[in-house]
């Protein structure tokens, strides 16, 4: 019987099926925490009673005018069949219409940051058709460059600009919808990111402060630490109650998960005759067809907790159920670890994904997925599984698309970016222009990206492009080309020797690892 370890691997819009090595280390994620029953009801309890405040209703009279914010569709990814942000706020406007309060007073606002703004049309895949077409005219996307509708608060205590949107001032309630199923995001990230401007995010989103600590760890993570600085002020100056979901693992919707379930440890175990088919019929498959299918696919994510109240309160539930869906317990570092990188993103969403994007996705997220020490070991070797394609969206990505033409590889390590080279793409009024009015990302968003890959791409020696389709793409952004993943694990076994460790972090469902 041959001696290896028979898993899926997802590149790009392909799914394959992989023999590893035998002596390869399979790391699965953690089985779906089952949902909760009634959302609604689940929702409407947490409403009634939040944590270190009174109920929502006792907070508010018919003259109260009121926020409702809301994370932008970024999250999560793929986007949720039925998103419980939406079924949130169907029950807040119900209780602020119990209130007295009229609809002229209730305004709803995406928070993205700087984010590209989102049409109602995508809006509505969050808030759902009901909320879209009663709000229609309420609803706003945050504009980090509209002066008029920014506010200073002044500076925290290590001298980060605290600057928000005028409506968490202007407004006697704020209520924020928020979803969780990393443990980054959530808690005053919400609107010290997501209600912020550049020169705010700057001050947290810099590879001198991401590469401190781990960014999915608020222990060390000095990211975190900055967002928890700007959050007192923030505090101090509105008032701010918070709503969080937590999603469990459950990423493929169930007309398809049981046939995406991990073949597992036991090579007798053949995968379903569905996949049987659909693997080598995808070779085949022309790469626009695949894209589209990727693209249409919704998730099956399931809540699993919900709580209100005071943000700090909410988010330390919100962390202890993440950390339990989602962390696994790892004897010791690799010498090579695989990932297999789908084409999903955040900033791909509704969307393309682009080399930078797949870079930001396993380097920047997947590589930062640990406490305490990341699961390869100090120099040395990645393979990165995806085919690293150029297919940029110009709409959505043009100041990407001129970082990746125009500055690569001059600064394919981020900590060589010079500032004067930021603030060219943060300032430029072109950027800002099509950012306000034609739904582009921030010209520095592309900047910011490549710094969040920053840590995972100085950690290790090399990283390995495996499956790429032009090797002047891997060159460009670093990385070597290598044909396939056979030959990709013997380049690197050639760099760190034939007896060298190898894992494979099995990622979408995402897991994080507590490597011991």
């Amino acid at each position: 019987m041959p001696l290896y370890k028979r898993e899926f691997v997802f590149s790009g819009d392909d799914l394959t099926i992989y023999d590893f090595p035998e002596k390869t280390r399979i790391i699965y994620p953690p089985g779906p925490f089952p949902a909760i029953a009634d959302e609604r009801a689940a929702i409407v309890d947490a409403l009634d009673r939040p944590l270190g405040t009174p109920p929502l209703i006792s907070l508010v009279n018919p003259t109260s005018k009121v926020t409702i914010a809301f994370d932008d569709p970024c999250i999560p990814v793929p986007p949720m069949i039925r998103d419980t942000r939406g079924q949130i706020v169907e029950a807040v406007v119900e209780k602020l219409y119990a209130a007295g309060i009229k609809k002229k007073n209730i305004r709803l606002i995406c928070a993205g940051g700087i984010h590209r703004k989102w049409t109602l049309r995508e809006l509505s895949t969050i808030l759902g058709r009901k909320v879209t077409r009663e709000f229609r005219k309420n609803i706003s996307c945050h504009d980090a460059e509209d002066p008029d509708s920014i506010v200073s608060l002044g500076k925290t205590e290590a001298e980060e600009e605290v600057e928000v949107n005028r409506a968490l001032v202007d407004s006697d309630l704020v209520i924020y919808a928020n979803l969780n199923f990393i443990t980054m995001n959530g808690g005053w990230k919400s609107a010290a990111v997501g209600l912020s401007t550049y020169n705010s995010i700057r001050s947290h989103h810099h590879h001198k402060t991401l590469k401190v600590g781990s960014l999915i760890d608020p222990e060390t993570s000095a990211m975190l630490s900055s967002i928890s600085r700007m959050g007192e002020i923030i505090e101090k100056n509105t008032n701010y109650f918070m709503i969080e979901t937590v999603l469990n693992n459950s990423v493929w919707p169930k007309a398809i998960a049981k046939h995406l379930t991990p073949i597992g440890k036991d090579i007798r175990r053949k995968p379903s005759p569905i996949i049987r088919a659909v693997v080598p019929a995808s070779r085949i498959t022309p790469g626009i067809i695949k894209k589209k299918i990727s693209k249409s696919l919704s998730a099956g994510y399931r809540m699993i907790g919900v709580n209100a109240g005071k943000v700090d309160l909410v988010h330390k539930k919100t962390l202890e159920l993440l950390f339990q869906q989602q962390n696994i317990q790892v004897e010791g570092q690799s010498d090579i670890v695989v990932y297999g990188v789908p084409n999903f993103c955040p900033y791909a969403a509704l969307s393309n994904i682009n080399p930078i994007l797949v870079i930001v996705m396993s380097m920047g997220y997947y590589f930062n997925f640990y406490r305490g020490k990341p699961l390869v070991k100090k120099d040395g070797v990645i393979i990165i599984a995806n085919p690293f394609q150029e297919q940029f969206h110009m709409r959505h990505h043009p100041s990407y698309y001129d970082f990746y033409t125009n500055h690569l590889p001059e600064f394919n390590n981020p900590e060589d970016v010079p500032e004067e080279l930021e603030l060219q793409f943060a300032k430029d009024e072109r950027y800002i222009d099509l950012y306000r009015n034609e739904y582009a990302y921030h010209g520095a968003h592309s900047i910011i990206a490549w710094y969040w890959a920053s840590k995972g791409l100085n950690h290790p020696q090399k990283i390995i492009a495996a499956g790429v389709k032009d090797n002047r793409v891997a060159e460009k952004l670093g990385l070597l080309p290598a044909r396939d993943l056979t030959e990709a694990i013997a380049m690197a076994e050639e760099i760190m020797g034939k007896d060298a460790s190898l894992t494979y972090h099995f990622l979408t469902p995402l897991s994080a690892v507590d490597v011991r």
